[in-house]
């Protein structure tokens, strides 16, 4: 009974790590996730500043009217961000007059984003709390079904706490495979 249970578990890992490790390798989420960790979490607080060192690296800008597309209808300011050479599946936005940035994949592997999305959200540094909020799933037209998946991030005696939001959907027809937030709440 043992030797049994003992081949089941070592044939399902066999099995499952030629999935984890193609997951783990998905270079579109990984590119997802260290824009969306290195640019937006690390200036959430002060998105004019990114603001204002993207717009001095000259980096081509999507024009205003697009802009706004990535921007849920508000002013502000969007870049296409190249990757591999080429552009248009990463686009990183910052409304204007919000504490908010905003990193957009056409396509990438979900599951791997929303694995390192719950691993960098889940451990914050400390002294910093976080607490994550319930999943949200919908069904969506333009992007089929999606999965919402958040964490606010507060440290103790400071009202201003962090809100990382990321929606994701599997749908290889949806106009938008990856979007993971990042808002300043409370303050």
């Amino acid at each position: 009974m043992i030797r049994k249970s003992f081949l089941t578990v070592v044939l399902t890992v066999f099995l499952c790590t030629p999935l984890l490790a193609s997951a783990q390798n998905d270079d579109s989420a990984e590119f997802f996730s260290h824009l969306y960790w290195s640019l937006c979490k690390s200036n959430a607080t002060n998105p004019d500043l990114l603001r204002a060192n993207l717009k001095t690296k000259g980096l081509p800008e999507l024009p205003p009217e697009k802009a706004k597309l990535f921007n849920d209808g508000f002013d502000g300011d969007a870049w296409p961000v190249p990757h591999n050479g080429t552009s248009g599946n990463f686009v990183l936005a910052l409304p204007a007059g919000k504490k908010m940035c905003a990193v957009y994949a056409r396509r990438a592997d979900a599951h791997t984003i929303e694995l390192l999305f719950s691993q960098f959200g889940e451990n914050p540094a400390a002294p910093i709390v976080a607490d994550r909020q319930h999943d949200v799933f919908a069904d969506t037209g333009p992007n089929g079904k999606t999965h919402t998946i958040s964490y606010i991030w507060s440290t103790p005696g400071d009202p201003a706490k962090l809100l990382f939001m990321l929606t994701t959907s599997e749908s290889p027809s949806a106009q938008v495979q990856a979007l993971g937030t990042v808002s300043v709440i409370g303050n």
